[in-house]
């Protein structure tokens, strides 16, 4: 992403709330949150993909790993839970309709795929897409349960090992 540095004097920076900042859980959407308030704030704004962009990251290899993958989702379900707290649940739209036609058509495709055309590999995506899913409904419902204990978030209860 890239913003111009005249937009951070207007809105202020990222929530540290939300990123990384030490946790020892991936929490995300500091960027989701910040593109919200500066959408609120300036209305006429326009943000814009640019799909041609090349970007490189380097992915360390605990990063490629099946239960990282579990905790970045869960983590990811954490991130979308404190978004909905700070920005209205209505901020999380975007990702219902994204849960609802991509990853649960990717599950249905996969498994049409896996059953009519014998392919494994269609079963595994589907699994994973279901994994994923749910390690980030956990996440979601975990925070949320934090909070309506009359907690800050589950940052610090999140549990020690998935």
């Amino acid at each position: 992403m890239s913003f111009r540095r005249s937009i951070f004097q207007r809105i202020g920076g990222f929530d540290t709330r939300l990123g990384r900042n030490g946790s020892k859980l991936p929490i995300s959407c500091e960027e989701t949150e910040f593109s919200l308030r500066l959408t609120q704030a300036y209305p006429q704004t326009k943000l814009l993909y640019a799909p041609d962009a090349v970007i490189e990251h380097k992915v360390p290899t605990d990063r490629v790993t099946f239960s990282y993958f579990v905790l970045r989702c869960f983590a990811e379900g954490i991130s979308k839970a404190r978004v909905a707290r700070m920005a209205g649940a209505k901020s999380l739209a975007t990702e219902r309709n994204y849960v609802l036609h991509t990853l649960l058509g990717g599950v249905g495709r996969g498994i049409a795929d896996a059953v009519t055309k014998l392919d494994a590999w269609a079963a595994a995506r589907a699994a994973f897409i279901a994994v994923g899913l749910a390690s980030t409904v956990a996440g979601y419902a975990w925070e949320q349960l934090a909070i309506s204990l009359g907690g800050q978030g589950g940052e610090q209860r999140a549990p020690a090992q998935l």
